[in-house]
């Protein structure tokens, strides 16, 4: 077991009830929280766009924090 950061930059966008919960991945242990909720945020592998999961919101509030608006990696 270790601790690991990743490398690059997470775009997440606010969950809404207008995303189909059946194309995103939600832990039972979120599901049991009443994910998804207003404040959630879904997180999408950039390399696969169909790839799409649930970060709860505490989660996010507790480890994730703002950096841009538009990445800008790669540039």
């Amino acid at each position: 077991m270790g601790f690991y950061r990743k490398k690059a930059l997470q775009e997440l966008i606010p969950w809404n009830s207008d995303i189909t919960p059946d194309l995103l991945s939600v832990s039972d242990a979120d599901l049991a929280k009443g994910s998804p909720k207003v404040g959630d945020m879904i997180a999408f592998n950039p390399n696969d766009v169909s790839d799409f999961w649930l970060v709860e919101e505490q989660f996010f509030k507790d480890n994730y924090e703002w950096v841009c608006d538009v990445s800008t990696e790669g540039n």
